[in-house]
């Protein structure tokens, strides 16, 4: 149906960006000239014109329909016919255009024994193109309003695409979405490349009806799911959020506080075992000294979830540095290792040991350590420079100075629940601890932080990771980890069924599953049958 290739150069039906003239452009566009990439397709059906146009979404690049001559003219102020222009192999005019994204041009000669004209737009980050089609397309009315754009990217790759990473599309219309990996073929239906997925679409699509649902009914303002099996990617958004907007989501940050405490156990600089106050001084006094590093990271610390006064030190904006005296100096729940009892004060604490032991706040700490090398760019802990505006708003009741939508807590970066991410980085972030080489974490340590450590206590924790499959969906298997957030966030995978589920909401739960997040990962967790 359709393949993506890196071609010398435009000749014939295709979609492509001209290298030669982006070359002649390189001061406008930097080094986007590197970028070429020519969708040869063949359409045969109604449905195969959503297969192409959703593949280019998938890469984050637009596709734009429209009446001629909506995009470009010629010298004399005419319309230029670009089906002339693309038989004759010549290239479209970029003079006088500064592309913030990838400008696809899309001529077809044919289609349903119909002449249809489309034409060029810029696929800008953050921005959904609503596609228009020429008269005569045959489209139907129910496939028009489900083709629409996201544009996920405003630079483009800087080294050319190759035939090998780029083979495939997103089959995205009706049935739900299958990337095409290359043992399949370029020439795979949608449907056989559904089924070589190995997931039941039809449950995708059910959970993202039921999130439509709670969008529509007003009961959720935004909400984002990712499902990935493999080469395989479903991925939807509702209400005010994008697939790549970043949402606030809370304990989900946990795992990764706890990733940075073990990159210095790879390093050498701390063991699990290390008592607490060997980096932290102030952290002493009663049973204080019996508190590792580990029982921080497994919530059996004795610590509170939350110090008495949270909620007055937020009120006066506090500095994270005043949290950190409140946890040293607060009581123990309990004897250090006798139970598990979930508790965010144990990850603060965690925070403040990385901060010590490496000279750098946590948030520059886990940026250079963590999100750089893992390419998750839209990944922060607190705003990383973002506007608030640019993220999800939680629903809250009311709105003060302190709350969760509030610049305050946005920028604080709290290591228990203050940073920010998209569902593909996040989903990016979980499968990182079924890899098997050996950076930023060695083997070992990726399979401890998903490894149950709290063997014959009342919770399964591993090192940061939930490890109980049915707090995730009904029918995950063994093995599988995650973590649910207050604010309305769920990420989990599941190793066996090689299955990553991430929701992102606005809505605030109380556990993992509350809200859309049980029901969603039941339907989700149902897709794949072992």
């Amino acid at each position: 149906m359709f393949e993506l290739v890196r071609p010398p150069r435009v000749r014939g039906g295709g979609v492509s960006y001209d290298e030669r003239r982006g070359c002649r452009e390189a001061g406008r566009i930097e080094r986007h000239q590197n970028a070429i990439v020519i969708i040869r397709v063949e359409l045969v059906g109604q449905r195969d014109l959503l297969v192409l146009v959703h593949a280019l979404a998938a890469h984050g690049l637009g596709l734009g329909l429209g009446q001629r001559g909506q995009e470009h003219a010629g010298e004399d102020g005419n319309d230029r016919d670009d089906h002339q222009q693309f038989d004759q192999g010549e290239p479209l005019p970029m003079e006088g255009r500064k592309p913030e994204g990838l400008i696809t041009h899309s001529p077809f000669n044919a289609w349903q024994g119909r002449r249809i004209r489309l034409f060029s737009q810029t696929a800008k980050r953050g921005r959904s193109l609503r596609l228009r089609l020429a008269r005569g397309c045959g489209l139907l009315r129910y496939q028009q309003g489900v083709s629409r754009l996201e544009a996920y990217q405003t630079r483009l790759m800087e080294a050319p695409p190759t035939r090998r990473k780029f083979v495939g599309g997103t089959a995205l219309a009706g049935a739900g979405a299958a990337l095409v990996s290359e043992a399949s073929g370029a020439g795979a239906s949608p449907v056989s490349l559904l089924r070589e997925s190995g997931c039941d679409v039809a449950s995708l699509e059910k959970a993202d009806r039921l999130i439509a649902e709670q969008v529509a009914s007003g009961a959720v303002w935004s909400a984002a799911l990712l499902v990935r099996r493999g080469a395989f990617e479903f991925i939807r958004a509702h209400g005010r959020a994008a697939a790549h907007t970043p949402f606030l989501i809370a304990s989900p940050t946990k795992p990764m506080t706890a990733s940075a405490v073990l990159l210095l156990l790879d390093r050498g600089e701390l063991k699990l075992a290390d008592p607490v106050q060997k980096f932290l001084p102030q952290f002493r006094g009663g049973e204080r000294a019996a508190v590792t590093i580990q029982h921080l990271l497994t919530h059996t610390s004795g610590l509170p979830d939350m110090l008495p006064e949270n909620v007055e030190l937020r009120k006066r904006h506090a500095p994270l540095s005043e949290f950190v005296a409140g946890a040293c100096g607060t009581e123990l729940l309990f004897r250090p290792g006798t139970k598990v009892s979930y508790q965010s004060m144990g990850l603060l604490l965690a925070g403040a040991v990385v901060e010590r032991i490496s000279g750098q706040s946590l948030p520059a700490f886990l940026a250079a350590n963590v999100f750089g090398p893992l390419k998750l760019s839209a990944t922060s802990l607190g705003l990383g420079g973002r506007k608030i505006s640019d993220t999800a708003q939680c629903q809250v009741d009311a709105t003060s100075d302190w709350d969760w939508n509030s610049a305050y807590w946005r920028n604080l970066g709290v290591p228990w629940g203050g940073a920010h991410s998209t569902v593909r980085d996040l989903a990016g972030f979980a499968e990182q601890f079924v890899a098997t080489e050996n950076r930023p974490w060695t083997a070992a340590t990726r399979l401890a932080m998903r490894t149950v450590q709290t063997e014959g206590l009342n919770q399964a924790w591993g090192l940061g990771w939930l490890v109980e499959p049915r707090a995730f969906g009904q029918t995950c298997s063994p093995g599988t980890f995650g973590h649910f957030g207050a604010t309305g966030t769920v990420v989990w995978h599941d190793p066996a069924a090689r299955l990553t589920c991430v929701l992102l909401t606005t809505r605030p739960s109380a556990d993992s599953r509350g809200g859309l997040l049980g029901p969603v990962s039941d339907l989700v967790s149902k897709s794949v049958r072992l």
